[in-house]
């Protein structure tokens, strides 16, 4: 057992998925399985004790890593003091992205109807869970430097990992103080994790996964592979892109505008193309 080298901390629906796997192909880098252990933002696992966090890297490859972006969220600033208590020379890595294209995927990835959900979102309605907070990378970056340095932070931009790949890994090999000579390019392939072509929980599975009777027939039904497939089917379907109302989009942008000042500022980079 070993402790991680660095951690992907986020954030939600910005490419942390394309980014896992990605790593996992270099001969040097470890990558946890499966890839969000989720340790540091729950209780009931962190209370586990760091022993168990670490039989998650059990490897003798000069580098390891796991990816859980749950770790940008609600509780981001008590997560950020846990991972420094328990690892405070670890390197994290956030991915960002413009935070109106997120909230889209995230209603996307969760069948939400972005333009219902906005107009509930800024109304008098209460909502079962923040759609919004991962976007604030400002907020969670202030909380993070406040327990690390910069240095051990590196901040890459969604739509760079997108359109500028192989730069960007070597970027992230640098940072993470591997060899790029020991990694095949041409293995990567964006459309493989490319949310387009994902199968996403329908909003059966979404129900279901608040009922206990799931997780018991989950269990079973993957032990056979007639039926597995058969829940499959049932239970997952391809996404359908909603349109979203593109006068919201600046109610939306509003929302984010201040705290994308304080993320440029804080980490003196620019982000001009989020701007409406």
């Amino acid at each position: 057992m070993r402790e991680p080298n660095f951690i992907i901390i986020g954030g939600m629906n910005t490419g942390t998925t394309s980014l896992h796997k990605y790593l996992s192909y270099h001969d040097d880098i470890f990558m946890s399985n499966p890839k969000e252990l989720d340790f540091f933002n729950q209780s009931k696992n962190y209370n586990k004790g760091v022993d168990f966090y670490k039989s998650y890297f059990n490897t003798t490859r000069k580098v390891a890593g796991e990816c859980s972006p749950n770790y940008t969220k609600g509780n981001s600033d008590e997560v950020a003091e846990r991972i420094f208590r328990t690892l405070p020379n670890v390197k994290l890595i956030y991915i960002v992205r413009n935070p109106v294209d997120r909230f889209l995927s995230q209603c996307r990835f969760h069948n939400l109807d972005p333009d219902y959900l906005c107009n509930d979102y800024f109304g008098d309605k209460e909502f079962p869970f923040d759609v919004m907070i991962s976007g604030m990378y400002g907020l969670h970056y202030e909380r993070f430097i406040k327990y690390f340095n910069k240095e051990q932070i590196l901040v890459i931009n969604h739509n760079s990992l997108l359109n500028e790949r192989i730069d960007t890994m070597n970027l992230v090999f640098n940072f993470l103080k591997v060899e790029k000579k020991n990694y095949d390019f041409s293995k990567i392939n964006f459309k493989e994790h490319n949310l387009k072509t994902k199968e996403l929980p329908s909003k059966f599975v979404v129900y279901l996964n608040k009922l206990t009777v799931y997780n018991f027939l989950k269990k079973h039904l993957n032990n056979d592979n007639f039926l597995k497939s058969a829940y499959h089917a049932l239970m997952y379907s391809k996404p359908q892109k909603k349109q979203f109302d593109e006068k919201l989009k600046p109610k939306v942008y509003n929302h984010f505008k201040n705290d994308i000042e304080k993320f440029e500022l804080l980490t003196n980079m620019n982000f001009k193309d989020w701007k409406i």
